[in-house]
């Protein structure tokens, strides 16, 4: 912003310049032609070099605006480079940290499959054993009732010989 107003000022600083090298030159022919028409060349050699040293005045201050300006710009230049590797820099971090993000995403989504997967194991082998567990419960309520029974029929035979002993 600072280089285009600048630019701006120069320009205008030069334009005014120019304008008053055009009167100058004005002002120069009027003397020639005041001189031819009244014999002073002497005047107008005086005018001449006066002239002459304002011409070389703007022209020497229209070289410094000129080398200012080719300075500013290669300093510009510079500066755009410098600030084209920065943003190029950035844009690299950028998508090395999308890339780290994205891998890290894909690692999460694996790990939640696993433990996904890992619960579904687990309540199949949950219900695997419960059934185990309760096939055994009925196994044990079946052999209770069957000693219970075998018990019953141990007493009575018991009892029986008894019986028959004594007779």
């Amino acid at each position: 912003m600072d280089m285009k107003m600048e630019k701006e000022t120069v320009e205008a600083e030069m334009r005014d310049l120019q304008e008053e090298m055009k009167v100058i030159h004005r002002e120069l022919r009027n003397a020639r032609k005041s001189a031819d028409d009244s014999g002073d060349s002497e005047g107008l050699l005086t005018e001449l070099a006066r002239t002459k040293e304002e011409l070389d005045l703007i022209a020497n201050a229209k070289q410094g605006v000129e080398n200012i300006l080719r300075q500013r710009e290669r300093e510009l230049t510079a500066l755009k480079g410098v600030l084209k590797e920065e943003v190029s820099n950035h844009d690299k971090a950028m998508e090395d940290l999308r890339e780290q993000c994205q891998q890290d995403m894909d690692h999460l989504r694996k790990n939640i499959e696993q433990v996904t997967q890992t619960q579904q194991s687990l309540e199949s082998e949950r219900q695997k054993v419960n059934s185990t567990v309760r096939s055994l419960q009925r196994q044990l309520e079946e052999s209770n009732e069957e000693t219970g029974h075998w018990k019953e029929m141990f007493q009575k035979t018991r009892d029986e010989l008894r019986g028959i002993k004594q007779e």
